[in-house]
């Protein structure tokens, strides 16, 4: 079925019809980042999307908690918890919604806030996220008796 060879071998017949919408669209997306600057451009934005995030759990004393080895880090996907007070991350989710930052609940087997930055995260919405995170840090402090 994905045997390019095959569909060379065979014009006029239609062995399978690739799909020519996801393709096409595939190529606009492409072409379209090219111009924005390719993978050097997207590859400095990511690099520099997750540093600033990371420095900020990083910094943040405890309060935002990253238990990932920094040399495994993802520069797409950040993970966190308010380890002090997990109750807390409801709170910081329903915040979060007020201002468009939508879907950073974590995945079942990995709770927790989950940040992901893909390439049409512009840096400017981790500027925001990371605004928004020292915000809500200094107004809802966590307590170690909080903890779950």
């Amino acid at each position: 079925m994905c045997d390019w060879g095959l569909f060379e071998k065979s014009p006029g017949s239609y062995f399978n019809t690739p799909p020519v919408w996801a393709i096409y669209v595939t190529a606009l997306n492409i072409s379209y980042m090219n111009q924005q600057g390719g993978l050097v451009k997207y590859d400095r934005d990511a690099e520099q999307k997750s540093k600033m995030l990371y420095s900020l759990i990083d910094g943040s004393n405890g309060y935002y908690v990253n238990k990932t080895q920094k040399s495994m880090r993802s520069r797409i996907n950040v993970n966190f918890r308010i380890a002090a007070n997990n109750k807390l991350e409801d709170k910081l989710m329903s915040e979060a919604e007020k201002l468009k930052i939508i879907n950073i609940k974590g995945h079942p087997s990995n709770p927790g806030i989950r940040v992901s930055m893909y390439n049409a995260m512009p840096i400017e919405g981790v500027e925001l996220l990371c605004q928004f995170l020292t915000k809500f840090m200094a107004e809802n402090p966590a307590h170690l008796s909080a903890r779950l």
